[in-house]
């Protein structure tokens, strides 16, 4: 039985950086019509289950990796193996570059606005529900920003708060990566649903371009992925667009403060 290690075997590595909400059942569906990719969204052994105990103790995320994760990416037998899911970026991506096996990164933006409306929609709110503990982090986390009395903000200010650390980390982790001499592509859903949008990311993956007359590839460019229509509450965004708007401009003065303050 082979000793646990950090060999990829040749297999080149790319995880992604964002919010969730975000488009990356999407980006796995366009992904899995490239030949010699191993595309998956939220595969077995997934990040969710670890993720909340990692906060806490980076040992486990390594362990994670060498016992579980790593051993499953190694049969894949392709060539690049595409993980889409947003849980990568809360502690699992450092075990990787301590141990010199970097992965490339793909950033998937969206607006944190949409991103906030769509978590609070489904109940998945930063510190205060189940869904919202398994999947996203939250402001008394340790290396998260901190975000001041967070305890009295209505839930669509937490979810924001959350797209505001997911983009600080977007900015870290592409700097750290490319100083390692990996590669990083930032992009969205709306950039790729146009050709050009799509021309890049086949270029990043190291796929033809020729994919782009290819009816199948075509055909998953069009659908709509992981809408989760059945989960989402009632009742709307539960919050004014002006609402919003304050509450996004507390939430950033919060974080100014706090950043003054060092």
């Amino acid at each position: 039985m082979r000793a646990p290690d950090w060999n990829l075997e040749g297999i080149r590595l790319i995880l992604t950086v964002t919010p969730g909400r975000s488009g990356t059942g999407f980006l796995c569906e366009l992904l899995r019509a490239v030949p010699a990719i191993h595309s998956a969204h939220e595969p077995e052994p997934k990040f969710s289950h670890l993720m909340r105990a990692v906060q806490h103790d980076a040992a486990i995320a390594r362990q994670f990796w060498l016992s579980q994760k790593l051993p499953a990416i190694r049969r894949c037998a392709r060539s690049t193996y595409v993980e889409t899911s947003h849980l990568a970026c809360k502690g699992f991506i450092e075990p990787l570059i301590e141990n010199g096996c970097p992965p490339d990164l793909i950033v998937l933006e969206r607006d944190p606005f949409l991103v906030a409306t769509s978590l609070l929609s489904l109940a998945t709110i930063p510190g205060r529900t189940p869904l919202g503990n398994q999947f996203l982090l939250r402001p008394d986390d340790p290396s998260v920003l901190s975000l001041d009395n967070w305890q009295e903000l209505p839930d669509w200010a937490l979810c924001f708060w959350y797209c505001r650390e997911i983009e600080r980390r977007m900015e870290m982790y592409t700097n750290v990566i490319r100083e390692r001499g990996r590669r990083v592509m930032t992009t969205s859903i709306t950039r790729l649903q146009t050709d050009d949008g799509t021309r890049r990311l086949l270029g990043f993956v190291g796929a033809n371009d020729n994919l782009l007359t290819d009816t199948d590839f075509l055909a998953r460019r069009n659908e709509k992925v992981n809408q989760k229509t059945e989960m989402k509450r009632p009742g709307g965004t539960f919050l004014s667009a002006q609402e919003m708007v304050n509450w996004a401009n507390e939430v950033d003065t919060r974080l100014a403060a706090r950043r003054s303050q060092f």
